[in-house]
């Protein structure tokens, strides 16, 4: 069963209010979720405020790499 195939499978049954149990298989080979999404390892509250509120023209920038 590929990743896609047991995603789909975990959350047919989660709707159905039922819990899979058993032995899961992870790829720890791949991108993890911080990878993905190019997060940063630095908690949140320890960021300087200009990282976290780059202004008007980074939110823009922003918006045009995710469109």
């Amino acid at each position: 069963m590929n990743r896609g195939a047991a995603i789909d499978y975990f959350r047919s049954h989660q709707r159905k209010g039922e819990i899979v149990t058993g032995l899961h298989y992870f790829d720890e080979g791949g991108p993890d979720m911080h990878g993905i999404n190019q997060t940063t390892e630095t908690p949140l509250n320890e960021l300087p405020f200009e990282r976290l509120c780059p202004g008007r023209e980074g939110l823009a920038a922003l918006q045009q790499r995710y469109r």
